[in-house]
């Protein structure tokens, strides 16, 4: 094996050849040109000529802990036929994709870096001298087909639907919502659509085949009344559920309804500093497993002061109950 044939076996492109390999300030630079010696017209099919060569850098794998960067000395061709309206062309190689600024092996790398090993899409663009948008246009391009085979689209028999808040309100702008949606067997996220309504959840689930809706038994949803709408008429056959988090903040949240109502009926007016419960408002919110000796004292000495019919006890017990409850893994609490 010559040395030109090792470097193309080390290069490991189909179809390219090594030129030359140059160090640059700690970067490889490998010039490379197709093995195609001859080229044929894309229109007429005539036998064409070489026109000019004009070299193209993208970046590569790295090799080592050193950057690559591969010089491509394209060929243009021109066709002999002059009355062939196809002039000349310059030639391709699936590797590299016209206009690309990387290899497409470097693009499905990246992908992985960012997808599967969790790195930021910061650090993966320093790593190879590309820009943030070039790293995320390769997730999008070589990660979404690996999402709709991973998860095909009649495989989700249970949905959950929440929403995020992506940005907080400031002087001039407000919070805005995302919708995501997930399948709750896989762990995996399905989609997420901008927006927090009725409209933006039902637009999503009618672009969904009648395959996959009809497989979609129980969806998971939080309180939001537009969610509810949306998915009793998207998927009339499944089961709707609220998540466990949601149903345990409601409970808490009738501890502070009842904590309020208790309190303007004991001091006539609404909770202020030295009010008994106003005192213990966040301990309420918090469970049982949770609360220190000093936070237990607390909690007594304040029910015992202003809670004299015993409803805020009442209500406390009955939500660290339903906390219990789905704190429960196989019949045990965990």
């Amino acid at each position: 094996m010559n040395n030109n044939s090792s470097a193309m076996v080390m290069l490991g492109l189909e179809g390219m050849a090594v030129l030359a390999v140059s160090e640059h300030d700690g970067e490889l630079e490998c010039a490379i040109e197709t093995t195609a010696a001859i080229g044929w017209c894309p229109v007429c099919g005539a036998i064409a000529r070489l026109h000019d060569r004009r070299p193209t850098w993208v970046r590569d794998l790295p090799a080592g802990d050193r950057p690559v960067t591969l010089v491509w000395v394209k060929r243009i061709w021109r066709c002999v036929h002059p009355q062939c309206e196809q002039q000349t062309w310059t030639e391709t190689h699936p590797a590299i994709a016209p206009r690309a600024s990387w290899t497409e092996r470097a693009r499905a790398h990246a992908c992985r870096r960012v997808g599967r090993d969790g790195h930021a899409v910061a650090a993966v663009a320093r790593e190879f001298g590309v820009g943030w948008a070039t790293v995320m246009a390769a997730v999008r391009d070589h990660g979404e087909p690996l999402l709709q085979r991973a998860c095909p689209g009649a495989a989700a028999t249970a949905i959950g639907v929440d929403e995020t808040a992506f940005t907080r309100a400031n002087a001039v702008r407000g919070t805005a919502f995302a919708t995501g949606i997930v399948d709750l067997h896989r762990v995996r996220l399905i989609d997420v659509v901008p927006g927090r309504s009725r409209k933006v959840l039902a637009d999503w689930l009618s672009e969904q085949p009648d395959v996959w809706a009809s497989a979609v038994t129980v969806a998971a949803l939080d309180p939001f009344r537009g969610y509810g709408a949306a998915l009793s008429a998207g998927l009339p056959n499944a089961v709707r559920v609220l998540d466990p988090f949601h149903v345990v903040r409601l409970g808490f949240a009738a501890v502070d309804d009842v904590r309020r109502r208790v309190q303007q009926e004991t001091c006539g007016h609404r909770g202020r500093r030295g009010d008994p419960l106003y005192g213990i408002r966040r301990v309420l919110r918090r469970g049982a497993d949770n609360l220190t000796k000093h936070a237990w004292a607390r909690l007594l000495s304040g029910i015992e002061a202003g809670d004299d019919d015993g409803q805020v006890a009442k209500a406390w017990v009955a939500a660290q109950e339903l906390h219990a409850i789905y704190g429960c893994r196989d019949g045990s609490p965990s």
